[in-house]
């Protein structure tokens, strides 16, 4: 067994696909998920707690915390794009760099394409 032989089967029998597109996908998330509390979030009840005018709450909160809608937004989009190259990585590089493909997919092709008996039958 050649060396590319072993890297493809080491990766179809451990599932990294799955486990790289996993990790890739919860970093941009965790990114997206601070820039919404961080940027969103915590500059409303900020605001909202201020406004309550709470001597304990006043003397301990910023004044000033700004919504940053832009950053929220460049998140936003990274999110995307980063979702897209991850998908567009695994179904096209992985697959033509290692011939790796998805069992289910091979599957379900062969389903469609196998006659169905009961029009043999008729």
């Amino acid at each position: 067994m050649d060396v590319k032989e072993g890297i493809k089967q080491f990766i179809v029998d451990n599932g990294i696909i799955g486990t790289m597109a996993g990790v890739a996908i919860a970093l941009y998330t965790k990114d997206l998920i601070l820039s919404f509390s961080g940027d969103i979030v915590i500059p409303l009840m900020n605001k909202v707690l201020l406004s309550l005018n709470i001597k304990s709450l006043t003397s301990i909160l910023p004044h000033k915390v700004k919504f940053n809608i832009t950053l929220f937004f460049q998140n936003l989009i990274s999110w995307f794009l980063g979702v897209l190259i991850t998908y567009l990585f695994i179904q096209y590089t992985v697959k033509f760099l290692f011939g790796i493909s998805s069992s289910k997919t091979e599957t379900e092709t062969d389903t469609a394409k196998m006659p169905n008996s009961k029009e043999k039958n008729a």
